[in-house]
């Protein structure tokens, strides 16, 4: 089996002519539930590891250089009552920096819960402002705070604690009642800023002035009859818009003043966001916000300028879209994002990032644009991206397209390279004179791709070269168990088997192996980028299990041996010249020194295996043993002169001290009783020969016998 994989990165960067240095502070959104956008790249790519828990409103900060600071909530509500969590301000390790509970910052469902703005001549220092929602009491009320918490305001150092930051001041319900809106603009000197939000009545808007000195007090501007709604600003700080009794009121702003005058009334509009250059205002449909509209703010009649620029489509992949308006955003890379729900029967839903591309220039709508995932039936849908100051996001010129396919690299063995540029509303032509999206490369060569959208046409070349890695693992291989045997055929590059513990050497190409169970090794050969695997089995069969008897004995020269093996059929003994039958699991075994007798035996895998036993030579034990005493008086005990434990025939003579023979058994292996002709011999000592074959060879043993009457 093998798989190889490819290392590579691939970026496709969407940037404009203009670029404020305030961008970078956009470059991170975390927002509903867990959901994040790095477009640190220049396009925006989902990551994981968010903290973020929010059904609407919500608000992220990056540093100057475009790193993550912060992020929020805004706020929450009584876990415990209204079953939704406690706000929070999380650090850029995705860890909690401050717990505002339940009883601090903004709601949990307000639309706009926070935005984060520096602090006029303060280098790392921020303010959070924060909103409450209209619904403050349904996690039950909190005491002391009988219309909810208002606007208030934290005040945050990013050089505390090793510069993750931390909460230095706050300020509590600065103004209140008000709920849902919440917009920052910055002032017309591009150093302090006005913080909008409604009056309690309804019938107007309150600024709040923060400069140098701190947060100011707020000021009461009277406008028509509002409704809480989002609010939203242009980048230049020139209109500022929300819902009231009217429709969609478009209101002309003075970001030197704060001055607000009459409003332009659109007949478009549920949820809308400007354009980077502040001259278009996108508008979602006022009934299933499935049409997106345009309108022109440098005409003389802009409610007339309205153009349908596109549809959202109800369904995708068998399954209906949510008819739920979510906030539209404007990003960093100058495209404006907004999130669209397809609802599955069981309550779950496929969330998807749409956008509206090159807005500066008329926009595309790119509904869709891409996937971000399924959402559970506890939490199906969010409707929020984050909160940022328009002012960060302005740009004047007309976007370029800088396609980068990435640096010249090397194609791995047996792989293949997607080179694909997700550019909503683009169309493309590779050298290879494919048109899709998505180009899958399989020899190298060198390639380009031009992409082309209504904003602008990009080019790029990427060289991919042919790759010198090889990983051959081998074939399959069978041994005995405690065998070794090489493995692998062939491998070029950083080599590395495994398991290695079993092996001579893991990091050569034919390592040799000696597994005590059968083993699947993986070779991983590495380099230029690119990881080859390959594996092959080393099956282990077992040997047959072998009882040999007697395990050790002991006897004379030349005495047989009786030895037995089983386990399986025998296929050979050692010495060979020892044994009667070589192949026979049960045979005689004869030797005159001592000697380690050796049996084969070979199962029916084919495995052979073996035991042994030692027949020690003892000189003497062959030797007859006749007592010196004996008293043959009937009593059965010690009356007669014979050789003890015998068991093969033996010629016994006895003479007197005179030397006549008085016993002579001819060889018929009887002892003598003590008896002479029938009559019982005197006590007295008589002297024998003892006659047979014994240590190999026939022999004669002579003694004395003392009998005892």
């Amino acid at each position: 089996m093998k798989y190889q994989f490819l290392l590579l990165s691939l970026c496709l960067i969407l940037t404009t002519g203009y670029l404020s240095a305030q961008t970078e502070r956009a470059n991170h959104w975390h927002f509903g539930f867990s959901k994040a956008l790095d477009f640190t790249s220049g396009a925006p790519v989902l990551v994981t590891g968010s903290q973020q828990f929010t059904f609407e409103g919500c608000a992220t900060l990056s540093n100057s250089e475009g790193q993550l600071l912060w992020y929020t909530n805004g706020g929450g509500r009584d876990p415990l009552q209204g079953g939704q969590p406690a706000g929070s301000i999380w650090d850029r390790d995705h860890n909690v920096l401050y717990d505002m509970s339940y009883i601090e910052g903004g709601g949990y469902s307000s639309a706009q819960s926070a935005v984060f703005v520096t602090r006029p001549g303060a280098s790392d220092q921020y303010f959070l402002f924060t909103m409450e929602e209209v619904e403050f009491n349904i996690g039950g009320e909190v005491s002391g705070q009988p219309e909810g918490r208002g606007l208030s305001w934290f005040a945050l150092d990013a050089t505390l604690n090793g510069g993750l930051g931390g909460v230095t001041d706050y300020q509590e319900n600065i103004y209140g009642p008000t709920y849902e809106g919440l917009c920052a603009i910055q002032h017309a000197n591009g150093v302090d800023w006005w913080i909008v939000a409604f009056q309690s009545s309804l019938k107007g808007l309150v600024l709040v002035p923060v400069t140098a000195a701190g947060v100011g007090q707020p000021q009461l501007i009277q406008t028509p009859a509002l409704f809480n709604n989002p609010i939203k600003s242009s980048p230049d700080g020139k209109w500022l818009t929300t819902i009231g009794e009217a429709g969609r009121m478009l209101f002309p702003f003075d970001a030197a003043t704060g001055t607000i005058t009459n409003p332009v009334i659109l007949p478009e509009g549920s949820q809308v966001e400007f354009s980077a250059n502040s001259r278009w205002l996108y508008a979602f449909s006022k009934a299933l916000a499935t049409e997106v509209y345009r309108f022109d703010l440098d005409s003389p009649d802009i409610p007339g300028s309205v153009v349908i620029m596109g549809i959202i489509p109800e369904t995708k992949d068998g399954i209906s879209l949510m008819p739920i308006i979510t906030y539209p955003q404007l990003g960093p890379d100058r495209n404006i994002y907004f999130t669209n729900f397809y609802l599955y029967p069981d309550g779950s839903t496929d969330s998807y990032l749409s956008a509206i591309i090159c807005p500066n220039s008329g926009g595309t709508l790119a509904p869709n644009h891409f996937f971000m995932g399924t959402q559970t039936t506890a939490n199906p849908v969010f409707l929020g991206l984050p909160n940022f100051p328009a002012a960060w996001l302005a740009g004047e010129t007309i976007e370029e397209l800088n396609v980068d396919l990435g640096p010249d690299t090397t194609l791995c063995p047996e792989a293949s390279l997607d080179l694909s540029f997700p550019v909503p509303g683009a169309s493309y032509l590779w050298s290879t004179g494919d048109t899709t999206t998505t180009l899958t490369v399989t020899s190298p060569g060198t390639y380009h791709l031009t992409v082309t959208t209504p904003c602008a046409t990009g080019i790029d070349t990427i060289h991919i070269f042919p790759s010198d890695l090889l990983a051959d693992a081998g074939p399959d291989i069978t041994i005995c168990a405690g065998e070794s045997v090489q493995i692998g055929m062939e491998a070029v590059g950083t080599i590395q088997w495994s398991p290695d513990s079993s092996l001579m050497d893991a990091g050569m190409a034919t390592p040799l192996a000696q597994p005590d169970s059968t083993t699947t090794y993986l070779l991983e050969v590495s380099g230029e980028g690119c990881l080859l695997l390959d594996s092959m089995l080393l099956t282990v069969l077992p040997l047959p299990v072998i009882s040999l008897s007697p395990k050790d004995t002991t006897v004379g020269p030349g005495s047989p041996v009786l030895v037995s093996a089983t386990g399986g059929p025998v296929t050979g003994w050692t010495p060979p010249t020892v044994v009667d039958c070589l192949t026979c699991n049960e045979t005689e075994a004869t030797v005159f020194e001592t000697t380690y007798i050796i049996v084969e035996i070979t199962g029916p895998n084919g495995c052979t295996a073996h035991d042994s036993m030692l027949i020690t030579i003892d000189q003497e034990i062959c030797k007859p043993r006749l007592p010196n005493v004996f008293t043959p008086n009937g009593d059965q005990t010690n009356d007669l002169l014979a050789p003890v434990l015998w068991d093969t025939p033996y010629r016994l003579q006895v003479w007197n001290r005179w030397g006549k023979m008085v016993f002579d058994n001819n060889g018929d292996g009887t002892g003598w009783d003590g008896a002479i002709e029938g009559t019982d011999a005197p006590a007295d000592v008589y002297a024998w020969l003892f006659t047979a074959t014994f240590c190999g060879m026939e022999q004669s043993v002579r003694g004395e016998i003392t009998l005892v009457r």
